[in-house]
């Protein structure tokens, strides 16, 4: 679907990045998490979207492109299964935009437990935050997350080989695995690996 976009917001985030609210009723109503849009010569996931207000919300870095359209959603969404309780999702930072638009859903879901791993070598467009969530099974000292997802209650935490504080020293796979060898019920869990 191309639709007409207006940008209703443009917010200077750190590491170079940009927030951006977009007006695109279309793409707005049918949007999920993982999916992207192609903007100019740029394809873009999403990080949220609201259906009734039918905007979505970008974050990236570079020039915005002069386009005034779009096309999207595009790509295969992530789908949480309601056969297992609990789940695992694991990103990279690139993916952070997929993460953030699947925790919001997933703020719409009770009876489901979700712990979000996230691996920070780059720039980081958020300052970390310490976690007030619990999280049996992963290291003492690993409590740095995303704010917003701390505003939420989700459960967040990030893996880094820069030393960052707070953060497991290693890699996401490696801090997954930690966590995973950790539970007592591993086949109850769901893992999605961006």
């Amino acid at each position: 679907m191309r639709e007409n976009i207006k940008i209703t917001s443009q917010t200077p985030c750190p590491g170079g990045f940009t927030h951006l609210r977009l007006t695109a009723e279309g793409i707005a109503a049918t949007a999920k998490p993982g999916q992207w849009i192609i903007w100019g010569q740029r394809t873009l996931l999403i990080m949220r979207s609201d259906r009734q207000a039918g905007w979505i919300e970008l974050l990236f870095t570079g020039e915005i492109p002069t386009e005034s359209d779009i096309e999207g959603p595009c790509g295969k969404p992530i789908i949480l299964s309601d056969e297992h309780p609990r789940s695992l999702l694991v990103a990279h930072l690139t993916e952070l935009p997929a993460l953030i638009f699947f925790a919001d859903r997933l703020r719409q879901r009770h009876n489901h437990t979700t712990l979000l791993l996230l691996q920070m070598d780059d720039q980081l467009p958020f300052k970390p935050a310490p976690c007030r969530i619990m999280i049996p099974g992963i290291p003492a000292g690993v409590i740095a997350t995303l704010p917003l997802l701390a505003e939420w209650h989700i459960a967040l935490r990030m893996a880094s080989h820069q030393g960052l504080p707070g953060c497991f020293d290693g890699h996401v796979d490696e801090l997954a695995a930690h966590w995973l060898n950790e539970q007592s019920t591993p086949d109850e869990i769901t893992y999605i690996r961006l």
